[in-house]
């Protein structure tokens, strides 16, 4: 349930793939392209934020080309 432990647990475990751009954003998770502008920023705002660099920015960093999605 969201706001409890368990969910702050499991979020903090989360590549933190909001700092994506929004067109890799929508490749690896298509569902994002039914949100509304005002939905997608208001899910955004609901992040904790990190200085974690995301899972692609990661893979770029070290010079390789993050996966495709499958």
């Amino acid at each position: 349930m969201d706001g409890t432990s368990q969910a702050r647990y499991f979020v903090s475990r989360l590549i933190p793939a909001h700092k994506d751009p929004p067109y890799e954003q929508e490749t690896r998770f298509p569902q994002l392209r039914s949100l509304s502008t005002e939905q997608r920023a208001r899910l955004k705002s609901s992040f904790i934020h990190f200085d974690d660099l995301s899972y692609c920015k990661w893979m770029r960093s070290l010079k390789l080309v993050p996966p495709e999605p499958s």
